[in-house]
């Protein structure tokens, strides 16, 4: 229950968080379709194809080289190519992607931490509903109270009036 609890009042804010990381995705096809649309038009002609290539590298399913190649075959490197996808991974996968990990973990533990302060507090209120005398209790209207002897380990009883 507190499992469930805790991921429930997490959605909101991951949603939020991942939104976030689908938006700097985004941007980031608009500018690779600019950019490589006649150098690589195998994985980045359209957007949704570019979408498709930058989601299998950030999440491992295509390494950076086969999207985009750093070097040409003389051995000059490509700066173009280098930049644009080692950026990507930085900020997507190395920052944005562990800020919706920290936001999941942080409103987890909040939402269980907030369920154990409900609990206690419920406890509370049921603790002092069981304390308040009411004149019209039977067991209290009899007067009827056990207490031990200090030292002697026998208990007593003892009467007074209300």
């Amino acid at each position: 229950m507190k499992i469930t609890n805790g991921v429930v009042s997490s959605i909101v804010p991951v949603l939020h968080a991942t939104v976030i990381c689908v938006l700097v995705t985004s941007i980031f096809c608009t500018v690779g379709v600019e950019m490589f649309q006649e150098k690589a038009p195998e994985n980045f002609s359209t957007f949704l194809l570019t979408f498709h290539t930058l989601f299998s590298v950030i999440t491992c399913g295509e390494f950076p080289e086969t999207v985009l190649p750093a070097f040409q075959l003389d051995g000059q490197m490509i700066v173009s190519h280098v930049v644009f996808i080692y950026s990507f991974i930085l900020i997507v996968y190395i920052v944005l992607l562990q800020v919706v990990v920290v936001v999941l973990l942080d409103n987890f533990f909040r939402g269980v931490q907030q369920m154990k302060i409900d609990e206690a507090q419920a406890q509370a209120t049921q603790a002092l509903a069981i304390s308040q005398v009411h004149p019209l209790d039977p067991n209290r209207r009899s007067g009827l109270r056990v207490r031990e002897h200090p030292g002697s380990g026998r208990t007593s009883r003892m009467y007074f009036q209300l």
